[in-house]
């Protein structure tokens, strides 16, 4: 790597140290660390002072730095290798998606370890607003997290469970461990698993929504003046943590579940009113159609990482509709006037 010591304003840097910046700046400074040791030098004698102001905890100081910018090469290289394999991804998305740890490795605190009586705490946070970003937790297990989520992992190599603690939005691939339980902490309640795939959105805390893809998970919700509730998920089932009605229930897994991880929408026989809204929350756009004229029609499909153009053309092919649209993020769908 070439080496360059390009000058930068030290008020970005601040900003980014305190996580107010904007995507444009951050990824100028992580173009600009990238460029040389000179550069990230620098930099950690600006985070040195900045530290010495006591605007970050001390924890936090205790970062590696030059693991943390390997680790990010690293992450790179993996996609690079998958990239042959999956060629519509762009590699853009994923250094968006490694820039976003990196910010957080370098400046913030991934993976700050205090240890002790063997325990080893584990923090993990998305600060993006636009990427999901994911990592290997020490037991093996998988995270993607959503935008805006963070989970706290507190591994205890001689304790009987691994017991993760989240806040927002993530999809775990759990290594399977009997002898060791996987445990999922919430506001509302756990998730309790040995090996499997589920999704637990836990953004909106008093409705927390837990999706199986595969295995079984056990759910226990901590009632406020009664006994817990628990119920056991199987795949393609949705639980639901609702601290409105103090319950704790499950029903089939939603179109959206896991929409934000691998683009893909499922309906089966979905009233196609409930399709459209589901259609203008994923991709972002409005769609104009007349509610009384659509509530009979049920409609099944499934689609993988197609454009809303492509959806709304199966639809209205498959129930002889008229197409129109009008903008980019804006289409109205109608009957056909009889001939």
């Amino acid at each position: 790597m070439e080496e360059q010591n390009t000058h930068i304003d030290e008020a970005k840097l601040v900003a980014f140290l305190e996580g107010h910046i904007t995507a444009e700046s951050r990824k100028e400074i992580l173009l600009w660390l990238g460029a040389s040791e000179k550069n990230r030098s620098y930099f950690e004698t600006v985070e040195r002072l900045w530290l010495d102001l006591g605007k970050m905890p001390e924890i936090q100081a205790k970062v590696d730095k030059q693991k943390a910018w390997n680790k990010l090469e690293q992450r790179i290289k993996r996609f690079e290798d998958k990239e042959a394999k999956h060629k519509k991804r762009k590699l853009s998305w994923f250094v968006a998606a490694a820039a976003a740890s990196i910010a957080l490795i370098i400046s913030l605190y991934l993976k700050p370890t205090v240890s002790h009586s063997e325990m080893e705490i584990y923090n993990f946070a998305n600060a993006d607003a636009n990427t999901s970003i994911n990592d290997t937790l020490p037991d093996g297990s998988f995270v993607t997290l959503n935008t805006d989520a963070s989970i706290r992992y507190a591994l205890n190599k001689n304790a009987n469970q691994r017991e993760v603690s989240l806040k927002g939005e993530a999809f775990f691939d759990v290594k399977h461990d009997a002898e060791r339980p996987f445990i999922v902490d919430v506001p509302l309640g756990s998730i309790k698993v040995l090996g499997t795939e589920f999704n637990v959105d836990a953004t909106d805390t008093t409705f927390i929504k837990v999706a199986l893809l595969k295995g079984s998970v056990s759910l226990n919700y901590k009632r406020n003046n009664s006994s817990d509730i628990n119920i056991l998920l199987k795949p393609n089932e949705e639980g639901i943590f609702d601290a409105t009605g103090d319950t704790l229930f499950k029903r089939s897994m939603a179109p959206l579940s896991t929409y934000w991880l691998n683009k893909q929408i499922h309906f089966n026989r979905t009233e196609l009113n409930v399709v459209l809204q589901k259609l203008e929350e994923a991709y972002c756009v409005d769609i104009d159609w007349n509610t009384s004229e659509f509530t009979d029609i049920l409609f099944t499909s499934s689609f993988n990482d197609q454009t809303i153009d492509e959806v709304l053309q199966v639809i209205a092919s498959t129930y002889n509709l008229e197409l129109r649209t009008v903008a980019d993020d804006h289409f109205v769908l109608s009957i056909r006037d009889k001939e």
